[in-house]
């Protein structure tokens, strides 16, 4: 029957449990259709259009849905990013308020309200969250780099460096932390150590052009334009399509 709508409802939610997304996107539309208010529907639906990134569309359906917002926390905090995505910040803000002082989150919920504490600019909230993280969490890496850029933002950056110290060495490090322990470097007064990271983000990475062009910002502060052109011409030569390069080729 083409217009049992409970069974087709039924079937929708099972095959999101199935992680058959586009089938349950597709059944669940037509339910909203016929039913706008129905939580479950608009709920798992808020889910799916967040997973692709078409954050308005997201929030229409998870706010279609407020009893199961308010109710569960992974909810609330995809609510909060999707407002944060399409710049309605002070709304996301009332809807992160209050959770670090839930002691049912589960680890990762924490770790996502940290960041999207940090992406409101609410930084000392963001390092109090991230520092109760438990200390056997699987995600150290992404974790200390949170921590560091709260601390970053926060104006600390003897705390940035500090969080990061283990993740700069050759064979741990990334380009984006090799990036932001420079930037911090450079913020406390070491113009020399932070030349020497973003070196050896331009050694490690030579195809990300992060450190190419922190490289071009750090010789512009001072003034040292012929240090840096060898080496934003050597980013064009390896990446002759990064436009941002020639810019910065162009400007010093």
């Amino acid at each position: 029957d083409p217009s049992d709508w409970m069974a087709r409802r039924e079937r929708g939610i099972v095959e999101w449990q199935l992680n058959r997304k586009e089938q349950a996107a597709t059944d669940l539309r037509e339910i909203v259709k016929m039913f706008p208010t129905d939580g479950a529907a608009n709920s798992i639906l808020g889910r799916y259009e967040l997973e692709r990134r078409n954050y308005p569309q997201a929030l229409v359906y998870l706010n279609a849905a407020p009893a199961e917002v308010a109710g569960n926390v992974g909810l609330r905090l995809m609510s909060a990013e999707a407002l944060m995505k399409i710049g309605r910040v002070d709304e996301a803000k009332e809807r992160l308020a209050g959770l670090s002082a839930q002691t049912n989150l589960s680890a990762d919920e924490r770790f996502k309200l940290g960041w999207l504490l940090g992406q409101a600019k609410q930084y000392e909230e963001a390092i109090k969250v991230f520092n109760s993280m438990p200390g056997d969490y699987p995600e150290q890496r992404k974790l200390r780099y949170g921590l560091a850029l709260a601390y970053f933002e926060e104006g600390d950056y003897s705390k940035c460096i500090e969080t990061l110290h283990d993740y700069t060495a050759r064979g741990t490090a990334s380009a984006p932390t090799l990036s932001l322990v420079g930037v911090a470097e450079e913020k406390s007064g070491h113009t020399e150590e932070a030349g020497n990271y973003f070196r050896r983000g331009i050694d490690l990475f030579p195809t990300d052009d992060a450190s190419y062009l922190d490289f071009a910002t750090l010789a512009a502060v001072h003034t040292n334009y012929d240090m840096a052109l060898p080496i934003v011409s050597a980013g064009i030569e390896r990446m002759p399509d990064d436009y941002k390069l020639f810019l910065a080729r162009g400007l010093l």
